[in-house]
């Protein structure tokens, strides 16, 4: 990211099992914690760090699916 705009620097994004087979998200982990939702804050990316994505053949009906966690846009 450009220094000038964002003080955080580089922004990864891993992918870990990634295969034709492998298309559904297991778990998540941004910087090193877990991540229990589907986004984050812009605050959060221009901190610079590791974006994680552990993927698998089956669908993870667990990860990221409590309404608590939905993002602010989509609830009430």
């Amino acid at each position: 990211m450009d220094k000038d705009y964002y003080q955080g620097g580089n922004f990864k994004i891993d992918v870990l099992n990634n295969s034709p087979k492998n298309k559904f998200i297991q778990s998540v982990k941004l910087n090193g914690k877990p991540l229990n939702q589907s986004w984050f804050h812009h605050n959060d990316l221009v901190k610079g760090g590791v974006l994680e994505y552990v993927l698998g053949h089956e669908p993870n009906y667990d990860w990221a699916t409590a309404d608590e966690l939905l993002p602010l846009s989509m609830s009430d």
